[in-house]
């Protein structure tokens, strides 16, 4: 067995979008893949598009929020293949709205997935690492962790706490000494996925990705790259890259126009019936308990 296919991967939000990707991309690298979501139905589907690709593939329904459910989502990858190397947090929702609109649940439930998940996902991953001395930690943050935008409070806030804990998490093994253990942070651009349409919405318009979009596929092959070569923050799409940049020299003058670009962009002229998406349940499977759900070849 090649040293790359005996790497363990786990992903979160893997039943779509970038974390599928990502999932497909490695299977057919014949990498050992434990992947996790909320959504059973569509983890199992992509759990045997993996096997059919020749991977060794764990499934486990997984709430991320939830610590004792993220616990056994890594007891359950070491008992099946022995240890974890790369550790994906991935999962992700989004809530549209204006601030004074968006109830506290609604805000707080974004926070407990958006950011928790990585907050639990990041210590079942790194107390393993320690164990073990090595291993990559891998966070998906946004565009919207580096470039705040109107009418996702919510989730920007999520997403800028996800950049600054990574990087906080990275000084700490540095100044441990700890050189064999890497902490990545990505910040995607806009990704084409089913993220926007599954999302909370209690704007008047139903929402859409903002433009420029890239595949998901592109967003995992940049993602793919960070396990043989690690590095601290990756930016997805020139887009990003050039905002950071702007709102680092003319915060004002950025906000401004960015807030005004969103508000053009993000929306479609339909009106919108106010929903909560998949914010606190998958959309098409209503099974989210710490209790898990297990498929594997």
């Amino acid at each position: 067995m090649s040293q790359r296919s005996s790497k363990v991967v786990v992903i979160t939000g893997a039943s779509s979008g970038i974390g599928k990707a990502v999932a497909l991309s490695l299977a057919k690298q014949k990498y050992s893949l434990v992947i996790a979501s909320r959504n059973s139905e569509k983890l199992q589907s992509v759990a045997k598009e993996c096997q059919k690709a020749g991977a060794q593939i764990l499934a486990i329904t997984t709430d991320v929020s939830g610590q004792e459910a993220v616990e056994h989502l890594l007891q359950a990858s070491v008992r099946r293949f022995g240890k974890v190397d790369i550790w994906i947090n991935n999962a992700s929702v989004i809530f549209y709205g204006r601030f004074l609109d968006i109830r506290p649940e609604e805000f707080r439930q974004v926070i407990e997935t958006n950011l928790f998940g990585v907050v639990n996902g990041s210590r079942a991953a790194l107390k393993h690492f320690k164990e073990t001395s090595e291993g990559t930690l891998i966070n998906i943050s946004s565009g919207f962790g580096a470039v705040p935008a109107p009418f996702v409070s919510s989730y920007v806030t999520s997403k800028f706490a996800v950049r600054g804990l990574t990087a906080s998490l990275m000084q700490e093994l540095y100044v441990d000494g700890q050189k064999g253990i890497h902490v990545c942070s990505v910040l995607p651009a806009t990704i084409r996925t089913p993220v926007y349409e599954h999302s909370g919405n209690r704007m008047q318009q139903s929402a859409r990705a903002v433009p420029p979009t890239y595949s998901a596929e592109f967003a995992a092959r940049k993602i793919i790259r960070l396990i043989d070569h690690p590095k601290s923050e990756t930016v997805i799409g020139r887009p990003i890259r050039a905002m950071t940049i702007f709102y680092a020299m003319a915060p004002a003058l950025a906000l401004r126009l960015f807030a005004r670009y969103v508000r053009r962009f993000n929306y479609r002229r339909q009106p919108n019936a106010p929903n909560t998406g998949n914010v606190f349940a998958p959309t098409n499977d209503e099974r989210t308990t710490a209790k898990s759900k297990v498929l594997h070849n």
